[in-house]
């Protein structure tokens, strides 16, 4: 049978852990977790790796002894597919271990398990430790049959080792620096309410640079940011909830998106967010106030998320524009409306945000609206957007009458 990254993985670290544990070798006393578990109980160290160095986590093993994360690359290459990171904890949850392995196939495997040892080294390691490329070099050149001593932090070492067998280079790295702490509730709700959340610049993937974002979190549970002061290009609802986790519902989709703050002692905080098998950590930074000045969705005379929801559903919106076009669109059940806006065929989909706005996406130029709805006496709608200006007037008649 074919051995492969993840069962290489295995093999390699759960022969080297009886070490770590007091009650023996973790490996007797595994048991298995479905991949949605481990995500949920990954801890940050696991997380940044999944973000930084483009892993995917793959498992998890827990015993009495401590638990292991084993990571396998999320979008490998020729010269990276065996390519393995495992991450080691021992019974108080504290890091001990790093172990990166990989099958040396070719030149290009040897140089792409080089670059991952440096990246490994920076993420466990204090900051200022070179990778000893050097003597890693000389492993993959000479395939010892023992291991070659790496010195690192602090009096410590590390090892790089060759199972010329299997063509299999593998390097131990010590964990030395401490995990992150997550916060909980009350320490989200004290930091973030009335306070402007930054995310640092950042170098992406493909080596662009990402700018500097802001969000603001108003205390009453809206929030607007964007890159420039006064320019609002994100809005939407922030909340809490009791086990940690930071979520915001953005326009115009209304989706949720969820992720976690950390903090490490003398380095700041990041957030992480999973989003299905992606995991993105960002550094960021807390600031009291809207420095931003970023509008964030309220107004007093708007109607509520329920009520919105019941106004529009099943309904077609009759819109009076200010510049005098018009615009009738049927709201089907299903969230899609279809219709004409000024004399031309549109059709898209609709949301209610929890904020209470209406909005549109139009499907063939990708466009969207985001507008409350303010009852008149008359029992029209006025509608307005973020920046509280008047962008027309609407009627909502029961069905489809005009068989849209």
């Amino acid at each position: 049978m074919r051995i492969g990254a993840a069962p290489i993985a295995l093999i390699l670290f759960t022969a080297a852990l009886g070490a770590l544990s007091p009650r023996g070798p973790i490996a007797t006393v595994f048991v298995s977790s479905a991949w949605a578990q481990a995500a949920q109980e990954a801890p940050f160290l696991v997380l940044r790796i999944q973000s930084e160095m483009g892993f995917r986590l793959q498992d998890r093993k827990a015993g009495l002894g401590g638990a292991v994360y084993v990571l396998n690359r999320a979008q490998p290459r020729a010269d990276t597919r065996t390519q393995s990171v495992q991450v080691a904890y021992d019974a108080r949850n504290r890091p001990t271990l790093l172990r990166l392995t990989q099958r040396i196939d070719s030149n290009t495997a040897g140089q792409a398990f080089i670059d991952a040892a440096r990246q490994s080294i920076a993420r466990v390691q204090p900051k200022g430790i070179d990778a000893p490329v050097d003597l890693i070099k000389q492993a993959l050149a000479e395939k010892p049959s023992q291991p070659i001593a790496l010195p690192l932090s602090g009096g410590r070492s590390g090892s790089v080792s060759y199972l010329a067998d299997r063509n299999i280079a593998v390097l131990d790295i010590p964990i030395a620096v401490a995990d992150a702490r997550a916060l909980d509730e009350q320490d989200l709700r004290d930091r973030l309410s009335d306070a402007t959340l930054t995310f640092e610049e950042t170098e992406a993937g493909d080596g662009a640079t990402v700018g500097e974002h802001r969000r603001y979190h108003g205390p009453d549970g809206r929030f607007g940011g964007g890159a420039v002061k006064g320019v609002t290009i994100e809005s939407g609802s922030w909340s809490l909830d009791p086990n940690g986790l930071y979520c915001i519902d953005s326009a115009p989709t209304g989706d949720t998106s969820c992720g976690a703050l950390y903090e490490i002692d003398g380095d700041g905080l990041y957030l992480a967010i999973r989003d299905g098998e992606t995991t993105t950590v960002n550094r960021v930074s807390v600031q009291h106030g809207n420095p931003g000045d970023f509008a964030t969705p309220r107004r007093a005379d708007a109607v509520p998320q329920a009520v919105a929801e019941m106004i529009v559903r099943g309904q077609t919106e009759d819109r009076r524009y200010p510049n005098g076009g018009r615009a009738s669109l049927y709201m089907m059940r299903d969230g899609t409306f279809r219709g004409i806006r000024d004399g031309e065929p549109s059709d898209g989909t609709w949301t209610i945000l929890k904020d209470g706005r209406r909005c549109l996406t139009e499907t063939e130029t990708g466009e969207s609206e985001c507008l409350f709805l303010s009852e008149t006496d008359g029992g029209t709608f006025r509608l307005f957007d973020l920046d509280r200006s008047l962008r027309g007037e609407a009627v909502y008649r029961d069905g489809n009458p005009e068989g849209y």
